[in-house]
C-alpha cells in the first residue's frame, strides 16, 4: 500500500475543505465529488458523510479525515475496476491529465495541469504523469503513514 504523511494528507483535505474553515462540510464533499465526476445523489453523500463523521456534528474534521485513511481497505464503497473505467476515456489503461482535467471541465469546474498535477503528487508512483490501475487501487486505498 501506498504511504502517504499528514503534511500530503493535509493536502488532500485542503482540496475539499474549499472555505479553508478546517472541516469539510457536506455541500464541500459533494461539490468535490461532483468536481472529478463522480454523481453521487443526495442520499448517498449523506451515507458516506455519516460514516466519515464519527462524533455526528455534520462536519468531517481533519482527525476524522485521516481516520478513514487508517483502515484496511477501503475503497468508498464503489467497484475500483469501473471507476477507473468510467475515467480512462481512451481505453488506454491509464488515467491522463488530460482525461482528470476534460472530466473536471465537463462538471463546470477549473483546475490547471499544475494543480492536478498537485493532487496526484505521491499517487503517480512511476512519475509519467498518468495512473495506471494499480496507482488508482493505491490512490483507493492507502494507508496513513504517521511517523
Amino acid at each position: 500500500m501506498l504511504q502517504i504523511d499528514k503534511e500530503d494528507l493535509s493536502s488532500v483535505f485542503n482540496t475539499f475543505d474549499l472555505n479553508n474553515d478546517g472541516f469539510i462540510s457536506e455541500q464541500e464533499f459533494a461539490q468535490v465529488i461532483r468536481r472529478f465526476g463522480h454523481q453521487m445523489n443526495a442520499e448517498e453523500i449523506k451515507n458516506v458523510m455519516a460514516t466519515l463523521d464519527s462524533n455526528n456534528d455534520g462536519l468531517i474534521s481533519f482527525q476524522e479525515f485521516c481516520r478513514i485513511f487508517e483502515q484496511e481497505g477501503l475503497h468508498c464503497d464503489f467497484e475500483l475496476k469501473s471507476a477507473f473505467q468510467m475515467l480512462d476515456k481512451d481505453n488506454s489503461g491509464t488515467i491522463s491529465m488530460d482525461e482528470i482535467q476534460s472530466l473536471v471541465a465537463k462538471n463546470n469546474q477549473h483546475l490547471n495541469k499544475q494543480e492536478i498535477k498537485d493532487l496526484l503528487y505521491g499517487i503517480d508512483i512511476n512519475g509519467d504523469a498518468e495512473l495506471d490501475y494499480e496507482e488508482f487501487k493505491a490512490l483507493m486505498s492507502f494507508s496513513l503513514d504517521t511517523t
